[in-house]
């Protein structure tokens, strides 16, 4: 199967060597093309563009990890054709896809909700706001109660439309000791849950998508 990869929507290549160490990321590259189809179609030019590169000379094998907006990532070697300082020139052909899903990529937002317990609230809509989601959970910041590992109540989200069992794994705190909120995990997420998640969360994507494409133009 063809994987597209379309240069607007990544956000960040990663640079290894063979042995996966690790040497770095840039957001600062470029492709040949603007839709790039890799894998039995010929190849493209990326340009990856950083002031931290690792020591390199043309015929070295490196490895690239291209990071879309929406987190799925994917993998490829490459043999450099012409590099300096603070570029690498490279052809791009065959990619891998890294399993790293969606289910794990958290997206920032400011989305209010309500803790709902009959022991830990007395049946009462506690406020709350959620930091942060994945598919498998949220942090959770909520200043009316103090939470514990282990405390279980339901997450009512968009005033009422989705209701989630959720189970407190952790407290997070800054460097300082201060609380930053919990890190909680969705238990018994139905089928239908999971893809009114998933929208909500590919929202979330596409403004942030959108949020930087606006910061570059205004670099310009």
């Amino acid at each position: 199967m063809n994987v597209m990869i379309s240069a607007d929507e990544v956000t960040k290549i990663e640079i290894y060597d063979l042995k996966n160490q690790f040497f770095g990321a840039t957001k600062a590259f470029s492709f040949s093309e603007k839709k790039v189809l890799f894998k039995k179609t010929g190849t493209y030019t990326v340009k990856v563009m950083s002031s931290s590169l690792p020591a390199t000379k043309k015929g070295d094998v490196m490895v690239l990890v291209f990071e879309y907006g929406s987190g799925n990532r994917y993998r490829t070697p490459i043999i450099v054709d012409d590099c300096d300082k603070s570029q690498i020139v490279a052809q791009v052909d065959e990619v891998e896809e890294l399993e790293e899903r969606r289910r794990y990529f958290k997206m920032s937002c400011h989305e209010k909700v309500f803790i709902f317990s009959e022991r830990l609230t007395n049946g009462e809509n506690i406020p709350a706001v959620v930091l942060n989601i994945n598919i498998g959970g949220v942090l959770l910041q909520c200043e009316m109660m103090t939470l514990n590992p282990g405390d279980k109540f339901r997450l009512v989200f968009f005033n009422g439309k989705l209701t989630i069992p959720t189970k407190v794994l952790r407290v997070q705190k800054d460097i300082e000791g201060n609380l930053v909120g919990y890190g909680c995990q969705f238990e018994g997420v139905s089928k239908e849950q999971e893809d009114y998640l998933s929208r909500f969360i590919m929202e979330l994507q596409k403004k942030e998508i959108e949020r930087r494409r606006k910061l570059e133009d205004d670099d310009f």
